[in-house]
């Protein structure tokens, strides 16, 4: 619906028809108006052109907003409605000059030399072609033969200057140097025509044309006008002209550094040189030079005097007196410093250059130059005041250095002085047991400084190995190696080894360290006291004992002091003496006694009936697992106590007699007498009471058992309010399993039945023994697997793993998936897309699309019994590892066959196995051909595509490939076991 505008409006259009205005003025009771009564207005004043609508729009948006909020008569609002277009006029070509005025100095120079009394000589140049004719000599065919003399005609375009008359008038004047830009000349401005708001076109002014004029001495490249020769110049409104002349000029100035001195000399007009000689003299003094550096007067005045008889300037002309640079570099004899000499040129001598020293340094290849700080130093040098660099370091070598000496870290734990005094005491009480010990002499027991008692295989110390010091370099790169520091000095003796740089203990006993000068000497012999340990139960019904005998120098088992340890434990009733005693000679004879049990009290027994006793594992509980690392999994979580049908739960036993007990260390355990808790039974528990007495609870359903220490009841399905995750952890169940939100990634649901889930899986492991529904699909992530023994249905799946025995269901596209399924694959719906991945399918598919417009890789295999297949992939594993387990004993079998002295039992024993190992090969490649065959058994199957298969498509069956190459629209796809090939045909319109 348009708005609509109330009150009196007025339309002007102005004289020249390039502007239309709109007066609004609000008013009550004036007319209406809309957009398209003012379009209207408009299209009857023939206003085509340039309408503002955008304008028109805005004003209809805002409306009464427009206008200020006061009461009374309102000021009427202007809107330029339509806006035509203005001519341009068309402009001449121009002289634009540059700022080139005469100077004071050159005034009265200009006045002479300019006649301003003549009319401008200025020309038109025009171009002509130009005969041009020349003999010239041409080779003979033959070597023997004259020369011809041929006439050679080319045209050449040649300049032709006509002079043009131009108005006279002057606009200005000056002064412009050979080579250099005098003007620029502004091209012919092209005139464009307007257009008014009524469409009609505006005519724009047009002017004659008039070219640029130049005189002699002025030359015209593109739009620049430069000076072929040094003079003034006038110019006009189209033409300039020039008047040749040059002055005497001179400059005297240093270079940056203020090591030479240079004239600039131009000899312009004719002049006496003496008052130039004088002047230049006078710079020369005042310049901070030495006089004994520069030109004699009479040489500066000859280089004057040469200058003017020519009529040539001397540009950058060297006064100072001729020096040659000088590069040197001097590297010291032990090639540790290169320093490098500069001298620099002066006058008209070879200058230095940084090119130049570059090359002398390459040639002594030195290396290591830091080149950047090089540049800047000679770049500062080039530059400043200095004549000469001496002893510049360029480059400075390295000494190297001596690394540290070797050491030996002690790993063993040694006894502090007492004791080792008292260890010494029981050594030199028992050196029987040392007398296998050849180091005595070399190393006896009164050298020994410190003692440590270690284990077998332990290690001692170790060794590090002294270091290399750093190495060092010379100018030129090359390697100076390090030194390295002190080996250390080490000798071992008995039960002591060096491995690599670790010392290790060959037995458990006492390592013995001395030093002999700046040799530290090591030996280890066996020492280990007898064990006495008793251990009595917590409830003090057992006692156990564990007798170790004494090794090498160790203190002896004793009898009184195992009975002093049983004494002290309090042992006093049921002690077996004959047990004790066989224990304690096997002891003394040096053998090991572990645990022996040799007391035992009597247990009490409570009359009526015991406690309830389950025959099933319980869940504890807990919502977290403690891994063998310490880390704590939430996913392995223990809640659910799962049962099987007809499974006995728990029973209370028949009831026994009341008898009293006692423990080992004389208490009397009284007996009582313990009522039977009253267990109520609920869903699926049966309750039974034996001839014995005793009450058994069974499991009517394989499900969960719920237990609250009163009630007992099985459920055959869990259910699981929320998302399978953290709070939840795992899931195993033997009956079926209901998840109401989502299972998340990294989580698994494991169950004896099927599995329903409400909403979408992630990169999640579901296995059901029945079927699998996933109600709002999977995104698997790459990650989710689901095997189920009947049927999947899901939603839709994307990047998963789909394994079904029987059926698999989707209604909307499968994205990226590897999906086996031992029955057919049916894609339910319009969106029934199978886009990228691998489908395994025995009964063959039916879905919308295969593949997509981008040519995404996508195999179909239909028509064999995949099942089979997983059997020959694990068969063909197992045969490989017993071809490995055969080679191995062939292996053996030719190094025994090898031997010496063969062990004709290992040989025996070898050859049984490999026998034993050749028949289960024989079995299991017999099994595998069988299934090869059975495989190769054709299903009938079609791929029904509803729609498009795509190229990428690739269809396989019994090894035969078919790959879709154009797009295929409502195609049946099948296998003809008669000609082996996959064929395809239209699918039925029904």
């Amino acid at each position: 619906m348009n708005a609509i505008f109330k009150g009196n409006l007025k339309l002007e259009i102005d004289e020249a028809g390039l502007e239309a205005r709109l007066y609004l003025a609000p008013d009550s009771e004036g007319a209406e108006w809309t957009k398209d009564k003012i379009l209207t207005l408009l299209n009857n004043k023939k206003i085509t052109e340039g309408v503002d609508l955008k304008g028109l729009n805005d004003f209809f948006s805002q409306g009464e907003n427009l206008f200020p909020k006061e009461t009374g008569a309102r000021e009427p609002l202007t809107l330029i409605i339509a806006r035509g277009t203005a001519p341009e006029d068309s402009e001449p070509a121009r002289l634009r000059i540059d700022n080139l005025s005469i100077t004071p100095d050159l005034q009265k120079d200009a006045d002479r030399v300019i006649n301003k009394n003549r009319a401008p000589l200025i020309y038109e140049r025009i171009f002509e072609n130009v005969k041009v004719e020349r003999i010239i000599e041409k080779k003979p065919k033959l070597p023997f033969l004259a020369a011809k003399k041929v006439k050679e005609v080319k045209w050449k375009k040649k300049q032709i200057l006509r002079p043009v008359r131009v108005a006279p008038g002057e606009k200005g004047r000056g002064y412009v140097k050979e080579g250099t830009r005098a003007a620029r000349i502004v091209p012919v401005k092209r005139g464009r025509n307007g257009l008014n708001i009524f469409g009609e076109e505006i005519p724009a002014k047009t002017v004659a044309e008039a070219g640029i004029y130049l005189s002699e001495g002025l030359k015209e490249y593109g739009v620049e006008i430069t000076a072929e020769k040094t003079g003034f110049f006038r110019y006009g409104e189209n033409w300039i002209e020039l008047f040749p002349y040059t002055r005497l000029e001179y400059s005297v100035y240093q270079d940056e550094n203020g090591l030479c001195v240079w004239l600039d000399f131009y000899p312009g007009e004719s002049a006496p040189i003496a008052p130039v000689l004088n002047a230049i003299l006078e710079e020369c003094r005042k310049l901070d030079v030495d006089p004994e550096t520069l030109l004699n007067e009479d040489g500066i005045k000859q280089l004057l005097a040469d200058s003017v008889s020519n009529k040539t300037p001397l540009e950058k002309q060297s006064l100072s007196l001729k020096l040659d640079a000088e590069i040197h570099i001097n590297i010291s004899e032990d090639k540790l410093k290169a320093l490098l000499f500069l001298k620099k040129g002066r006058g008209s001598g070879k200058e230095l250059s940084i090119r130049e020293i570059g090359d002398v340094i390459r040639t002594k290849r030195l290396r290591g130059i830091d080149a950047g700080k090089l540049k800047k130093d000679l770049l500062d040098f080039i530059q400043g005041a200095e004549l000469s660099l001496k002893d510049y370091l360029l480059v400075e070598g390295r000494n190297p250095t001596v690394g540290e000496d070797g050491s030996i870290k002690w790993l063993a734990d040694f006894l502090n002085k007492e004791e080792v005094s008292e260890v010494k005491q029981q050594i030199h009480g028992r050196l029987d047991q040392l007398i296998d010990l050849r180091s005595l002499d070399e190393f006896p027991i009164s050298e020994i400084e410190d003692l440590a008692l270690v284990k077998e295989r332990s290690k001692i110390a170790s060794v590090e190995p002294p270091t290399a010091g750093e190495a060092g370099f010379d100018v030129h790169g090359s390697v100076l190696p390090g030194q390295k520091g002190k080996e250390p000095r080490l000798k071992i003796y008995e039960n002591v080894q060096l491995l690599k740089n670790d010392v290790v203990a060959l037995c458990e006993g006492i390592l013995a360290k001395g030093t002999k000068g700046e040799t530290v000497i090591l030996r280890v012999h066996p020492h280990k006291n007898s064990k006495i340990k008793v251990e009595v139960s917590e409830d003090h019904m057992k006692a156990f004992l564990t007798l170790l005998p004494s090794v090498g120098t160790g203190s002896p088992l004793l009898p009184e002091d195992v009975n002093k340890e049983i004494k002290n434990t309090g042992i006093v009733r049921g002690l077996k003496e004959s047990v004790l005693k066989e224990a304690i000679e096997n002891a003394k004879a040096g053998e090991r006694v572990e645990n022996v049990l040799i007391a035992q009290g009597m247990p009490m027994e409570h009359g009526k009936r015991g406690e309830l006793l389950f025959h099933i594992a319980r869940a504890s509980g807990k919502s977290v697992t403690i891994t063998r690392e310490g880390r704590a999994d939430y996913r392995i979580q223990d809640k659910i106590t799962s049962v099987q049908k007809d499974t006995l739960l728990a029973e209370f036993p028949s009831p026994a007699g009341r008898q009293d007990g006692w423990d080992i260390t004389g208490k009397t355990l009284s007996a009582k007498d313990e009522a039977p808790v009253d267990i109520q039974t609920g869903k699926n528990v049966e309750r039974r009471e034996e001839s014995d007495g005793s009450i058994k609870f069974y499991s009517r359903i394989s499900g969960e058992l719920l237990f609250d220490g009163r009630y007992m009841e099985v459920l055959n399905i869990h259910s699981i309010d929320g998302d399978v995750g953290l709070r939840t952890g795992n899931i195993k169940f033997s009956g079926s399993v209901r998840v109401k939100g989502s299972i998340h990634s990294g989580f698994s649901v494991l169950s004896g039945e099927s599995i329903i889930i409400d909403e979408t899986v992630q990169g999640a492991l579901l296995s059901a023994e029945q079927n699998i529904f996933a109600q709002k699909g999977v995104k698997g992530e790459g990650r989710a697997i689901l095997r189920a023994k009947k049927n999947i249905k899901s939603y839709f799946a994307e990047q998963a793993i789909l394994l079904s025995v029987e059926d698999i269901h989707m209604k909307n596209a499968s994205l990226r998936c590897q999906i086996k399924c031992n029955g057919r694959l049916f894609m339910e719906s319009d969106k029934g897309h199978i886009v990228g991945g691998r489908v395994q399918c025995k009964s063959g598919l039916e879905a919308m699309n295969l593949g997509s417009e981008r040519g995404i890789k996508t195999e179909i295999h239909f028509g064999q019994d995949y099942l089979v297949g997983d059997q020959i992939e694990l068969e063909q594993k197992e045969i490989e590892k017993l071809n490995k387990k055969i080679n191995e004993l062939n292996f053996s079998l030719n190094r025994l066959d090898r031997a010496l002295h063969p062990d004709h039992a290992a040989l025996e024993k070898i050859r049984h196995e490999k026998l034993y190992n050749m028949r289960i090969m024989e079995k299991r490649t017999r099994r595998l051909f069988n299934l090869r065959e059975k495989f190769e058994k054709h299903f009938p199957s079609e791929i029904i595509v509803k729609g498009t298969a795509f190229p990428g498509v690739v269809l396989e069956s019994h090894g035969r490939r078919y790959e879709i190459k154009d797009k295929k629209n409502k195609t049946v796809f099948l296998f003809n076991p008669v000609s082996g090939r996959i064929e395809e045909k239209p699918m039925d319109r029904k």
